[in-house]
């Protein structure tokens, strides 16, 4: 059977269609290839960046989120200390002018009455140490003492 002049066109188109894909599957394989898979790390890559930053984000929001919380636990504490100290004081302080009175007529048990609030002021500065800081506990103690020695005076009958 000899060969057709169609034949060989065929033949050479379809060799030529084989070369040309042979050819730019040569051409992807050596410069798509490499770029693709380099984008595809890339990519990959920035995922576990992602992933390791919102893990970080999350734990430091976690940890601001308790740090919050015990400053406003510890803000409580000491307002409530503060509120205490303060209501004894005023407590003391105003069974004190009851019982040394400018009129020098101070009711019976006006020196019973301060005793006892000046007991009271004297628990809450020791009770609510802890919750304020040093040196406004030391001026609380300060007034404490104070009152006590005015209380001694009073028993031992001196004005």
């Amino acid at each position: 059977m000899p060969i057709s002049l169609q034949d060989i066109t065929l033949h050479g188109a379809s060799t030529f269609l084989v070369a040309l894909g042979t050819g730019w599957l040569i051409y992807f394989v050596k410069n798509g290839l490499p770029a693709y898979l380099a984008e595809k790390g890339k990519n990959l890559a920035t995922k576990e960046d992602v992933v390791h930053l919102t893990d970080i984000v999350e734990r430091v929001r976690l940890q601001f989120s308790h740090v919050s919380t015990v400053h406003k636990v510890q803000f409580e504490a000491e307002f409530q200390a503060y509120q205490a100290l303060r209501s004894a004081a005023h407590s003391v302080h105003v069974s004190y002018i009851r019982w040394r009175s400018l009129t020098f007529e101070s009711p019976p048990d006006a020196i019973d009455d301060f005793g006892k609030k000046q007991m009271a002021f004297a628990e809450a500065v020791v009770c609510h140490e802890p919750f304020i800081p040093a040196f406004v506990w030391s001026k609380f103690k300060v007034l404490d003492e104070l009152y006590v020695d005015v209380k001694i005076d009073a028993r031992m009958g001196d004005p």
